[in-house]
């Protein structure tokens, strides 16, 4: 017989503002902060594409660009297809999703 009863998880509240705070507070993770990478390439705007990662502020997300990779198009192809893309903005894809 299976057991149809339900677990409910209670939802739980998160202090964001908390969490931001000790993250700047504490200096090692200023410097690590400091260092990463930055995206120049890649925009994140809610009013664009449902805020999904994007390149350059053009309805074209960043996972398209990785679903193309996978499929096994290649960089030269991509921009054959796609010429307002740049070498760079698939470079820069490729960075942020690893």
């Amino acid at each position: 017989m299976v057991n149809s009863k339900l677990t409910c998880f209670k939802p739980i509240e998160i202090d964001t503002i908390s969490i931001l705070k000790n993250l700047f507070d504490n200096p090692r993770n200023l410097d690590k902060i400091q260092n990463m990478e930055k995206f120049e390439r890649i925009t994140i705007d809610p009013k664009v594409f449902g805020g999904k990662p994007c390149i350059r502020g053009m309805r074209f997300p960043v996972s398209k660009i990785l679903n193309l990779l996978a499929s096994g198009m290649t960089i030269e192809d991509i921009l054959r297809d796609y010429p307002y893309l740049e070498r760079e903005d698939i470079l820069q894809a490729i960075k942020y999703s690893a």
